[in-house]
C-alpha cells in the first residue's frame, strides 16, 4: 500500500523515481515505475483513495495530534510489583 501511495504522490508532484537508484537492467527502474505507476492506476486505486481519505479525516488528526498539556506524572501502580512477586513465588514453588 505504501509503495503505491508514495509513488502516486510522487507522480502527481512530477518527481516519480527521483532520488531512487537501482542496478535493475530489464526493465530499468524508470521503465518499471512508468509501467506500474500511471495516472490511470493511481486514479483507480482503492489504496490511494483510502489513504487520501484517511489523511483528510479527523481520525488522522486525532491519531497524530500534538498537545501542549503538561505531561502527567508516571505513577506506577502496585500491580506490576504484585504480579512480579506472584510470578516469583510460583516459580519457586514449581522448582522445588
Amino acid at each position: 500500500m505504501w509503495y503505491e501511495y508514495t509513488n502516486c504522490k510522487d507522480l502527481e508532484a512530477g518527481t516519480l523515481g527521483e532520488g531512487l537508484t537501482s542496478t535493475q537492467v530489464n526493465p530499468t527502474l524508470e521503465e518499471m515505475l512508468e509501467m506500474e505507476i500511471t495516472a490511470a492506476t493511481c486514479a483507480g486505486s482503492q489504496r490511494v483513495a483510502a489513504m487520501n481519505m484517511y489523511l483528510a479525516s479527523p481520525e488522522f488528526e486525532a491519531d497524530f495530534a500534538t498537545t501542549t498539556a503538561d505531561p502527567v506524572a508516571d505513577t506506577d501502580s502496585n500491580c506490576r510489583i504484585e504480579a512480579t512477586a506472584a510470578l516469583i513465588v510460583w516459580l519457586i514453588s514449581v522448582l522445588q
